[in-house]
This record gives C-alpha cells, sequence and structure tokens, in this order.
C-alpha cells in the first residue's frame, strides 16, 4: 500500500511538472520559454506608421538596425558611426526630460544644459561613466512642442573627442518650424 501511495505521489509530480515546464511541440516548433522580448525589428516606415516616429539617419552611418517597443511607444535605431557604437531613442512624453536610454549606471558627470537647441524649446541632458575599460555617454533631449523625448547613447573604450551633440543634431527629425 505505501509503495502504491508513493507510486502515485510521484506520477502526480511528474504530470504536475511535465505541465508548468514542459515543453510542448506545435507543427515541429518548439515554444519559446521565458519572457518575450518586447522590441521588435522594422524599418523606418514601420516606426512611422506604428508609432508616427521618425530618425534622421547621420552621413556615413553604418550597420543602422531600426526597432520599436511598441507597448512602451519607443522607436529606437542603432548604428555605427566612425567605429562608435550608438543608440538613438524616441518616445512621446509629458511635460520634461525623461531618461529613455535604457543605460543604467552610476553617472560620474550629469548636467542639464542649453545647448544648441535651446532656441527651440528643448531641455537637455548630458550624462558620462566609466564601465570598467569603457566610456558610457548619453545625451537626452526634450522637445516640448511636439512633446518627444529623445536620448543618444554611446558606448567605445575611447569617447574622447567624440562629439555626441554633433551627431544628436544628425539624429533629429524636426517635427515643427523654428520657435
Amino acid at each position: 500500500m505505501k509503495k502504491m501511495l508513493f507510486v502515485m505521489i510521484v506520477l502526480c509530480a511528474a504530470m504536475i511538472f511535465t505541465a508548468a515546464f514542459g515543453q510542448s511541440e506545435k507543427d515541429g516548433e518548439k515554444p519559446a520559454v521565458g519572457i518575450a522580448n518586447p522590441w521588435v525589428e522594422t524599418d523606418p516606415d514601420g516606426l512611422m506608421q506604428t508609432l508616427g516616429l521618425q530618425f534622421e539617419v547621420p552621413e556615413d552611418a553604418e550597420d543602422v538596425i531600426y526597432r520599436m517597443n511598441e507597448s512602451a511607444k519607443i522607436a529606437e535605431m542603432q548604428f555605427t558611426l566612425n567605429g562608435v557604437p550608438l543608440t538613438a531613442r524616441i518616445k512621446p512624453a509629458g511635460t520634461e526630460i525623461e531618461d529613455i536610454s535604457g543605460m543604467y549606471y552610476d553617472w560620474e558627470y550629469e548636467e542639464m544644459a542649453k545647448g544648441p537647441y535651446a532656441r527651440r524649446w528643448f531641455q537637455e541632458k548630458m550624462m558620462a561613466a566609466h564601465d570598467g575599460e569603457d566610456t558610457v555617454e548619453v545625451f537626452l533631449w526634450f522637445d516640448m512642442v511636439p512633446g518627444l523625448t529623445y536620448s543618444l547613447s554611446a558606448k567605445a573604450p575611447d569617447l574622447n573627442g567624440f562629439d555626441i551633440i554633433a551627431v544628436a543634431e544628425a539624429v533629429y527629425h524636426q517635427t515643427q518650424g523654428d520657435a
């Protein structure tokens, strides 16, 4: 009797384990395990049609990839410029600058700035940190008129002399006339 009870418990545990963690095959494919990736590759038309957002591609940019996170309403463009990998993002926002870079560091340098866009009703913020052998820079800006937050991030061993603000100017797609 004890053996039968033990066998039944083991079988029930195996069934529960299989139901909870097992993978079933459907049409020859195994289902994905884990959390679904909210980022989907797209193209400039897909960004515009789905989110109404667009980037300018800097001259000499290479390996340009467009992605979007539709639920978060964030458009992203990854590219390389002069050997530096960069990620630009845009998101409709509220009334002030927001960090949408996806870069989470203890920033060694943070400064709200008045830069080249100040005449267009922008808020700007520059952040920098060191990550082991790499330097990380993030430039954030908020265009108040259409209510869009932008970020541009770079991570490379040496960003000395790299002008992230000039690249931000090249990425920025103006959505309204001069203020």
